[in-house]
């Protein structure tokens, strides 16, 4: 069994469209049995639900749900208190749900595919999935600004403050995840961590793919793009 998980927030309903999309691209292109894991909040309306339901019933897959505000409570609405002087974010506060993913998800799934809901699958999800972790934590394919220079990497705030080597910045929108060893080398808790360096650091644009090539620059598998 495949298993992979996206995030969501969707107070406008677009970015539902876009992950509906995303999971009909995976599953077009996968034969082997697959399980989605969405993790959302309340902004995702109960019928985009239902339409995901619909699409991996349609394709004989799985398909999971975990309401972040239930399952913890003011994460959110602290979350945001705790990064309000971040300015000219390009990500959405839901990218940070997948920090919990080694929380939430029991030993029996020891690895897990992060994609963001605007990825479009033109491949067989499973050759990701048998890729060799070679005892890192997660694999990424480096960042690529498409038509822009090279010195765009650069001028990334973790890059050009010293903590990340240019060629080691990777695109945290797609993530292979060792989940055993990530569950071990997350100490504290990925999420805590992460959000306790964005708190410090309002110059970190792309919050936590910012803080993740910190913690796994040298715990990434880097992936050919």
């Amino acid at each position: 069994m495949i298993h992979v998980c996206y995030s969501l927030r969707d107070e406008s309903g677009r970015y539902s469209k876009l992950l509906g999309t995303s999971m009909l691209s995976m599953f077009e292109n996968t034969r082997e049995k697959i399980t989605v894991h969405v993790l959302h909040d309340s902004t995702v309306s109960h019928e985009n639900l239902k339409r995901f339901v619909s699409i991996a019933y349609r394709y004989e897959q799985e398909i999971e749900f975990y309401n972040i505000d239930e399952l913890f409570p003011n994460l959110i609405k602290d979350t945001e208190s705790r990064l309000k002087n971040l300015h000219n974010l390009y990500l959405s506060i839901s990218s940070t749900y997948r920090l919990l993913i080694p929380k939430m998800f029991p030993p029996d799934i020891p690895k897990i595919i992060y994609l963001d809901s605007d990825t479009i699958v033109n491949l067989d999800i499973n050759e990701l999935w048998q890729i060799d972790m070679k005892a890192f934590s997660i694999g990424a394919v480096p960042e690529c600004f498409i038509g822009q220079p090279e010195s765009d990497v650069r001028k990334m705030p973790p890059v050009a403050n010293g903590s990340v080597d240019w060629q080691n910045y990777f695109n945290a929108g797609m993530l292979l995840m060792d989940l055993n060893r990530a569950r071990i080398t997350e100490g504290v808790g990925l999420f805590e961590q992460c959000i306790e360096v964005l708190s410090k650091h309002p110059e970190f644009r792309f919050l936590d793919q910012d803080v993740l090539n910190i913690l796994f620059e040298k715990d990434c598998l880097h992936l050919p793009a």
